[in-house]
């Protein structure tokens, strides 16, 4: 994410894309990183909150 506002608009759509794709689909975070970082579990409300960021910086792309 360091270099997210170096890329060109369409690759950052992408990764955004991608990233709502990893949390509907329950594959982020990885279940080897949430074995030993018990923390970083989801909750339904947290990727909610994800969502719908990723909707909104989506939507205000060019």
């Amino acid at each position: 994410m360091t270099e997210f506002g170096d890329y060109a608009a369409r690759r950052q759509r992408s990764r955004i894309r991608a990233i709502g794709e990893s949390l509907e689909e329950g594959a982020m975070p990885l279940g080897s990183y949430t074995m030993i970082h018990r923390d970083a579990i989801l909750t339904k409300e947290d990727k909610a909150t994800l969502l719908n960021w990723a909707k909104e910086t989506s939507s205000t792309l060019p």
